[in-house]
């Protein structure tokens, strides 16, 4: 990181594709260790200043970090009026708290204590509300926009845009992560993304729904590394801290009011390695919401609904990801099939490399996501067996993944209940294995949640 062409790519960002509020950051003149970006809808107050009285430490430094936090107080259009009032009332007490001054239309700056200080964004103001569509996206956005800005002007040592949640609780050393000890000096310096390691904790009659929903997480992404995908990472917005010119060249978290942490780290991983921390551990409070249409709250609610989820729940099949691990073989070994100039579909392509585990499902599952036009593209544009797998790697992508996941699931891998995909998964963790057997061992429990 840090060539005169990414330097560039985040001037032209910034002067193109940022929001508004970049242009109001001219008058903040103190300097900082590391930023945090903080969207906030919704959100109590004792929550949000819970997160700002973290006293965060590191330790290779003797004194405290200074860190400047990014308040993104919002609010969507035509969204809930109850809503709606209590996030204002968080913007005027946050305002109060901090003791902030005004540094432009929208925003206000100060300080909680010194080397501690809040950016605050009024998102949630009549004629400054999100469109209902950009969501939190949008909201995160605005964020790690003024972040970049301030990371790139050098008011921001680190070069880490950190993104979270008010429904988290922050390890004293959470900025310690930045330190090459954690993954190695290689690949900190080459990483666009960190991916923070995390435990729910539930809240009291939502243990059992709180389980399900983490148990399937690390499912999904523990098969995902074990069938070969790049893309093996938990997408989960309060998690991730994103190198500030890498977040410049792929223009920012998308504007979508869910996923954005997803599709964000999709465009990521193909620009460079995202890198899952081995610590520090990020606690997420696992509770029921709505405010979001997908995510750990939605999906509380939906596994509540039903008091005997343990014995009904469903998850993705195995088979899926064998089928998954041999694409991914299949897919790198086609490049010694390019000078083939008769080959035109899937089946065509799969069958002259003669692989005897290639079966219909994949060949079906392939050809529904256009592989043979990817496959023709990538051969013309690669020069190299390297430059050929890169190209296959952007084009089977998370999202691809995901499609190719759900094709196999729709036709022929149907998902299956907790003790069915334990009996048929050969390749779990020890880890996942006594976690579904806890589960299992609960089938007799009722979800009942606390009024």
């Amino acid at each position: 990181m840090g060539s005169d062409k990414q330097h560039q790519a985040v001037e032209k960002y910034l002067a193109g594709y940022s929001e508004p509020e970049v242009t109001q950051l001219s008058n903040i003149h103190a300097k900082y260790d590391h930023t945090l970006v903080i969207p906030l809808y919704d959100e109590s107050f004792d929550d949000v200043l819970r997160l700002l009285n973290t006293e965060f430490s590191s330790t290779h430094s003797s004194h405290h970090l200074s860190v400047l936090f990014v308040l993104v107080v919002n609010c969507p259009e035509g969204g809930d009026g109850k809503a709606e009032t209590r996030t204002t009332s968080l913007l005027q007490a946050l305002k109060e708290r901090v003791q902030t001054v005004s540094i432009g239309k929208n925003l206000h700056y100060g300080e909680l204590v010194p080397g501690r200080g809040a950016i605050i964004v009024d998102r949630c103001s009549e004629g400054q509300r999100i469109p209902i569509k950009q969501g939190v996206g949008l909201a995160r956005k605005v964020g790690a926009d003024i972040a970049c800005y301030l990371i790139a002007n050098q008011t921001i040592k680190s070069r880490w845009i950190h993104s979270t949640d008010a429904d988290v609780t922050l390890p004293d050393d959470y900025f310690d992560c930045v330190n090459v000890g954690h993954i190695g000096r290689q690949a900190m310096e080459e990483s666009v993304a960190l991916v923070y390691p995390f435990i729910h904790v539930a809240e009291t009659g939502y243990e059992t729904a709180s389980e399900l929903y983490d148990w399937s997480l690390r499912y999904y992404v523990e098969s995902l590394q074990w069938a070969g995908s790049g893309y093996a990472y938990h997408t989960i917005g309060s998690l991730i801290a994103v190198d500030f010119e890498a977040y410049a060249k792929v223009r920012g978290f998308p504007k979508r009011s869910g996923g954005e942490d997803f599709y964000l780290l999709n465009k990521l991983a193909k620009v460079g390695p995202i890198s899952n921390l081995p610590s520090p551990t990020i606690h997420i409070a696992a509770r029921p919401s709505q405010r979001v249409p997908f995510g750990t709250g939605p999906a509380i609610c939906k596994i509540t609904e039903n008091k005997h989820a343990v014995a009904s729940h469903v998850f993705y099949h195995p088979g899926i990801f064998q089928q998954l691990k041999l694409a991914h073989q299949v897919i790198n070994k086609s490049w010694h099939a390019r000078k083939n100039n008769e080959l035109e579909s899937s089946a065509n392509i799969l069958e002259s490399l003669e692989i005897e585990a290639v079966g219909t499902p994949l060949i079906e599952a392939l050809e529904a996501l256009g592989f043979a036009r990817a496959w023709k593209h990538a051969v013309i544009q690669s020069g190299t067996e390297q430059q050929f797998k890169q190209q296959m790697n952007v084009w089977f992508d998370a999202f691809k993944t995901l499609k190719f996941i759900h094709y196999l699931r729709d036709h022929g891998y149907a998902s299956l209940i907790l003790n069915e995909v334990l009996n048929e998964s050969q390749v779990l963790s020890v880890e996942l294995r006594d976690k579904a057997v806890k589960l299992l061992s609960m089938t007799a429990t009722e979800i009942t949640p606390s009024n």
